[in-house]
């Protein structure tokens, strides 16, 4: 999936924030006869009834007339056959109960399979990937002072720093350098993100002193990579290469932390 962050609008004006766009080839067929298009179909993250919605750029490319009174398309096939596709509400709604049928017994039988908390992660090991940043030699050091803010903000970026340290991300650092007043700014949205558990890549033991950010009353430094450094994504990016380098091009496609499997 391809980044993309242009809202769109629904059918009553509400703005609506997209994930990214993907571009699949779907097939259209009635009984041995198909058509294929390539659509890009933009990614949501709302509550539906629907899978997906296809827009006037869709059907033209198809060549489709729709009558949504007889719950009818007709388009022309490869071999310029007339093809008819016939909407049935009761049966859409069978397939999802039998398709729920089938696979709730199947996860609940393998809950153990799946990680419910950030703690339940074992973690990479650093043989596999260690993210290490980008220095320059005649670089300085930078020790930013500590910054005033409200009261709410503060208890906020401490709570969020004490589940960070449970779950073994930050460590506390007593001698510093290196020193950000990351949760005093708009970056305690990424600090946020590093805990919502998207990897846990170990940072090189050479760069930890320089990801350390203060807090009220503690300096801490990240043990695992936070994403909000610039080089993150290319690092997280190449463990995916190699976590799925014998699956990548038959079953599934990576960018980044977003995956499809086919």
């Amino acid at each position: 999936m391809v980044p993309y962050d242009e809202p769109i609008y629904g059918f009553s004006g509400e703005k609506v924030s997209t994930r990214g766009y993907i571009d699949l080839h779907t097939i259209f067929r009635e009984a041995s006869q198909r058509k294929t298009i390539l659509i890009r179909f933009l990614v949501v993250d709302v509550p539906t009834s629907y899978n997906i919605l296809l827009g006037r750029p869709s059907f033209n490319t198809l060549g489709a007339v729709v009558s949504t009174s007889h719950l009818v398309m007709k388009f022309p096939s490869p071999s310029s056959d007339i093809l008819t596709i016939h909407g049935d509400q009761r049966l859409a709604r069978e397939c999802y109960m039998e398709q729920r049928d089938i696979l709730a017994p199947t996860l609940i039988a393998n809950t153990d399979l799946f990680t419910w908390s950030i703690a339940d992660l074992p973690g990479i090991d650093p043989q596999v990937a260690v993210h290490k940043l980008s220095i320059y030699k005649e670089a300085r050091y930078v020790s930013q002072k500590k910054q005033k803010s409200g009261e709410e903000r503060w208890l906020t970026a401490k709570i969020k720093a004490k589940k960070l340290l449970n779950v073994g991300f930050i460590e506390e650092a007593h001698y510093t350098t290196w020193l950000s007043n990351g949760p005093a700014s708009n970056k305690v949205l990424n600090f946020l993100d590093a805990y919502s558990g998207y990897n846990r890549i170990p940072m090189a033991t050479t760069n930890m002193n320089k990801t350390t950010f203060i807090t009220n009353d503690t300096n801490y430094f990240y043990k695992v990579m936070p994403f909000a450094l610039k080089n993150a994504c290319a690092t997280y990016q190449r463990l995916m290469d190699k976590v799925f380098n014998h699956l990548m091009g038959k079953y599934v496609k990576v960018y980044v932390d977003d995956m499809v499997v086919k």
